[in-house]
This record gives structure tokens, sequence and C-alpha cells, in this order.
């Protein structure tokens, strides 16, 4: 699978789990639901192998490369507390072959 079609599998795949919009998790002005903002915030630590930080949080409609570490953060600390979004979280990145930065 070349980069640029991973990365579109890896935002419609997040999407579809978060049964949230494609759209709304690039669009700058998407719509911020908590579900939106959670499956953004999957979407960048998955993203992390394929492209730079600042290109990671221009994709989102973010700005800068800080996105992905608070990104990365939020995430964490969510899987840590709730056991479906983990299960989520795992499905997600073995799917893509991704590891994660909270278990090396």
């Amino acid at each position: 699978m070349k980069r640029q079609e991973k990365i579109e599998q890896i935002i419609l795949a997040v999407a579809a789990e978060f049964q949230v919009n494609p759209t709304n998790l690039v669009a700058a002005d998407g719509v911020n639901t908590l579900r939106v903002i959670n499956a953004r915030q999957v979407c960048a630590v998955l993203l992390r192998d394929q492209m730079l930080s600042s290109d990671i949080g221009s994709l989102l409609g973010k700005r800068g490369h800080q996105y992905v570490g608070g990104a990365v953060s939020a995430v964490t600390k969510k899987a840590q507390k709730d056991n479906d979004f983990l299960k989520r979280l795992l499905k997600l990145s073995e799917r893509f072959a991704v590891k994660l930065p909270m278990f090396p």
C-alpha cells in the first residue's frame, strides 16, 4: 500500500470506527463533538509514522506540530481510563501495523 493510500485508509477506518464523517476529521472548520475530537486524535496518533507532525496538524485542520504531541497525551490518558476506547485503538493500530507510542 502506498503512503498516500495508507493515510486515506487510516482516516476512513478511524471515521468508521468512531462513526463520524471523515470530512469532519480533516476540515479546519469541522464539527468538534467529543466523538470527532477523539477520532481526530486517534488519527494523529496513527499517522505519526506516515507524515511529519506539522503535516498531520495541517491535514487534520489544526495548526502546528504541537497538535500531535497533545493528541498522543490525550489518547494515552483516555486509553488508560476507557477500556472500550483502548480496544478500538488497538484494533486500528493492528489493522495498519502502527506501533503506539504508549506501548513501546
